[in-house]
């Protein structure tokens, strides 16, 4: 049943023929459209006077410069965040800290005797020690690394870029 429905439709396309224009198709929609702006032109002189009155205004012949001018004079200097002394700040205690790890890391001696009533800063600084060894090593590796990047990022924008 679906195929007859089908065939029919199919044959129906088929003797179905395409419209085809007369002969003077394209003339009698150019006359009805000149006709129309007659028409229009009639109706409105008024319109027509007032725009042959005021043409459009065209910019002058240096305006792209004159706005590329104005626009090249007022840049706008771009302060950081952070300042320059709060950074030789920082980099100051971060090399201190170092130093002084440094100059007081030492392995505890086991023969020494230490007395509990008054620790001695050699005996401070050995817990000290301790203590920071405890700290797991990617901490110490993470801020190790982003020291790192923020100081290449520094010298990178600041240093080499000469930014004004």
């Amino acid at each position: 049943m679906e195929n007859t429905g089908e065939e029919s439709f199919k044959k129906l396309i088929r003797k179905a023929e395409l419209d085809t224009p007369s002969l003077r198709f394209t003339e009698k929609i150019m006359q009805q459209i000149e006709a129309e702006a007659a028409q229009s032109m009639a109706f409105e002189p008024k319109l027509q006077t007032l725009l042959q009155r005021h043409a459009l205004e065209t910019p002058s012949i240096d305006f792209t410069k004159t706005i590329m001018a104005k626009t090249a004079a007022s840049k706008t200097v771009y302060a950081p965040i952070i300042p320059q002394k709060a950074w030789y700040y920082a980099a100051a205690i971060v090399t201190s800290l170092i130093g002084l790890i440094a100059y007081f890391w030492k392995t505890p001696n086991p023969t020494i005797a230490q007395s509990p009533q008054s620790p001695t800063p050699v005996q401070n600084l050995t817990e000290l020690s301790r203590a920071l060894t405890s700290i797991p090593s990617t901490y110490a590796l993470g801020l190790f690394a982003i020291c790192t990047l923020l100081l290449l990022d520094y010298f990178l924008r600041y240093k080499t870029l000469k930014i004004t």
